[in-house]
């Protein structure tokens, strides 16, 4: 199911680093601050339009609280000069400037204090540009208001409005953006292009979708026309955060690379040039970024470490780096971090002993340390201590913080049911209670009580882990523990499902058999577990043939078992079914089973053997002649063997248990002395060739 989610972190690699997928906000760890202060918002810097929302449009170089004891928010952005706060029941606050409506009340009337946005229900995650302003359902679809004059709002027009209207999609079948997970706006603090802003947003299945201004390329369709609608980045697949910074994007991999793309005068695109780029490039050699953020011409990314890195524009000091040295590629500036955000010029980071440092632009106090003098080094701020939500833009030059309200999570892992022997996938699904999924974030698999491993939400909100055959549990019902460890701003949870490992299949291989009465051949059958090839030994197999038991065998180390047997007349010449039979019963591994092959019965040779005699004329002598098998010199008995004299059968015999035919033969008294050719004949069976005797003689005296 595509869901949206509501700031997602990613994983703490090692050191339990988060990482953010809100470009414009942030989680900040600290110490515990007093229940009184949960979901109350601080705000400093900038407030000439009542951006900080205490009710005056004085600066602040130190925070204050936000008015109307405005209270249970979990989510802060800010535009160029306003600012948007997401409460824990999915609703919406504005304040701040308001000519284009960028606070959706259905004004453009200014407020310095916070107004609800009442026609917005359900949302689970805001973002601002310059002007304008963006939300996130917890069905996955995008509103949007205020400025839109490039088509930021992307309803495929350039109208400006006061209150939300729905992200729409032309290719959609629903005619409206549909399945994002996380939204993120640019823009740009005065000047020509203050109004140029365009927003991104990440699909569940992760690819970028872009639109509003282009002209640098800043949307990734590697063209530099401007979109009304939602256009899909190229390049780009895999992705779990994308930052929009001015009029040029960052995005996060899930392998921990960063891509970028558009406006680079100052190098912010890391790439060691000064080229824009329309196309979404990886900065390369540079790996385990888990956040990335984009402020108003520099990029900022967080490693897996605790490093900060940081590149492009530093007039005003904010790469942090002690210069005014514009870097290409990413420079490193500060460690023991674990977030950070882009303040317009400025940087704000928060280590992981809970202070915040920022470094940068300053004039109007937004780094927070009671001074507006610019820092090219990091110093500590002054806000509030037990602060866990940090909020800026890249067009802003005012903060906000808050202890956000912790959210609630829901895990829904799914059953499984299994074969034996077989690897396996175990999943789940992370939301937080506004109904947004969470993003590259840690969840932890057992089974029956065993730690199988940890896997990472993708940009669907789903961890999946593959576990191996290896997993020593027989056939039966196992419990499976889903956990999610939670952080500052989502609670832990756990949730069972059921692993149901049945019993395998087996798969018995027969050998093909031909052989003749007489002959001993071997018969052949392999066993193996049909789930995974393996072989399965020291158990009993049961030949037959035509349904007729002839024997047993039991399996080696190689699954094979094999079968001495002595080919006779039980069978009829021709093909017969060979079957090899496997009784499962008791097994409590494996199913019953049998593997079938065939068995062939060809005719035999046999052996005729005559006697020669001598007999007077006139008196009767007895004829003898032996049939025997060639194979094994059996005698064959019950066969009949025909006698001749010079050419003239004189009768016939039937074979004695010894394989003797005799034949009582009277001697005619006319016939002449001297000898007689004398020839015994086996005319053949359905079981044996035909075999004669020519060679003897009858000898009248």
């Amino acid at each position: 199911m595509q869901k949206a989610y509501l700031s997602s972190f990613g994983s703490r690699v090692l050191r339990g680093v988060l990482l953010c997928l809100m470009v414009l906000a942030l989680l900040a760890g600290a110490r515990t601050a007093s229940l009184g202060q949960v979901g109350q918002v601080w705000a400093w810097g900038d407030n000439g339009y009542g951006e900080l929302g205490d009710g005056s449009q004085k600066d602040r170089t130190q925070p204050v609280q936000v008015a109307n004891n405005l209270s249970g928010v979990v989510q802060l952005a800010v535009g160029c000069i306003h600012t948007i706060a997401l409460k824990s029941d999915g609703t919406v606050w504005t304040w701040g400037y308001n000519f284009n409506g960028q606070l959706g009340d259905g004004t453009n009337t200014h407020r310095y204090r916070p107004v609800q946005i009442t026609s917005l229900k359900g949302i689970v995650q805001v973002t601002a540009g310059n002007y304008h302003s963006v939300a996130l359902k917890s069905d996955g679809t995008v509103w949007a208001w205020g400025y839109n004059g490039y088509g930021q709002l992307g309803d495929n027009t350039t109208t400006s409005t006061s209150a939300p209207i729905q992200v729409k999609d032309t290719n959609s079948t629903s005619g409206f953006l549909q399945g994002v997970v996380q939204v993120t706006a640019g823009g740009y603090h005065g000047g020509s292009g203050s109004f140029e802003s365009h927003t991104l947003a990440l699909k569940s299945d992760g690819t970028v979708w872009g639109w509003g201004a282009n002209h640098v390329g800043q949307l990734g369709d590697n063209t530099k026309v401007e979109r009304h609608t939602p256009i899909q980045a190229s390049n780009l697949s895999g992705i779990v955060q994308v930052a929009a910074g001015t009029h040029f994007s960052v995005a996060l991999k899930f392998d921990g690379t960063i891509w970028t793309w558009g406006h680079n005068d100052s190098g912010q695109l890391g790439d060691g040039t000064n080229a824009n780029n329309p196309l979404p490039t990886q900065i390369k050699n540079f790996y385990g970024v888990v956040q990335v953020a984009g402020g108003t011409n520099h990029s900022l990314a967080l490693k897996s470490d605790g490093t900060v890195w940081a590149w492009g524009r530093n007039v005003e000091g904010e790469l942090g780096d002690g210069t005014n040295t514009d870097r290409r590629t990413p420079t490193q500036t500060l460690s023991d971090v674990m977030q950070v955000v882009a303040v317009g010029y400025s940087t704000l980071t928060v280590k992981s002993d809970g202070t915040v440092w920022a470094w940068g632009y300053n004039s109007n106090g937004q780094l927070g340390d009671g001074t507006s003098t610019n820092k090219p080094n990091p110093i500590q701020s002054k806000i509030i201590a037990g602060q866990t939500y940090l909020a800026t833009g890249s067009a802003s030059f005012h903060s906000l913080s808050v202890q956000a309200v912790v959210l609630n999570t829901t895990l829904k892992p799914a059953n499984v049911t299994i074969v034996y022997g077989k690897s396996f996938t175990l999943s789940t699904t992370l939301k937080n209670s506004l109904g947004g999924v969470l993003i590259n974030e840690p969840v932890a698999f057992m089974v029956d009580g065993t730690n199988v491993g940890t896997a990472n939400t993708d940009a669907s909100g789903k961890a999946i882990l593959l576990v191996p055959a290896s997993l020593d549990r027989h056939p039966g019902t196992y419990p499976i523990t889903v956990s999610y460890a939670g952080n500052r701003l989502y609670a832990k949870s756990s949730k069972d499902a059921t692993l149901t490992i049945t019993k395998a299949d087996i798969v018995i291989s027969v050998g093909t058999v031909i052989g003749t009465p007489g002959v001993t051949k071997t018969l052949t059958a392999t066993l193996k577990s049909k789930s995974d090839g393996s072989a399965l030994s020291t158990r009993t197999l049961k030949f037959k043939i035509d349904g007729n038991a002839i024997g047993t065998a039991s399996t080696d180390g190689t699954g094979k078992a094999t079968l001495s047997y002595k080919f006779d007349e039980s069978y009829a010449v021709g093909a017969h079914k060979l079957t090899a039979e496997y009784d499962g019963s008791a097994d409590a591994d494996y199913n019953s089973g049998k593997g079938t092959g065939t068995l062939t019965v060809n005719q035999a040779a046999s052996k005729t053997v005559g006697s020669s005699l001598v007999g007077k004329a006139g008196s009767t002598v007895t004829l003898v002649a032996v049939l025997t098998r060639t194979s094994d010199k059996a005698a064959l008995a019950g066969r009949t063997v025909s006698f001749a004299i010079d050419g003239v059968t004189v009768g016939r015999a039937v074979t004695d248990s010894d394989g003797f035919a005799l034949l009582d033969y009277a001697i005619p008294a006319t016939a002449t002395t001297g000898l007689h050719p004398l020839a015994a004949v086996f005319k053949g069976d359905t079981f044996y060739v035909k075999s004669s005797d020519g060679a003897v003689w009858l000898k009248v005296r």
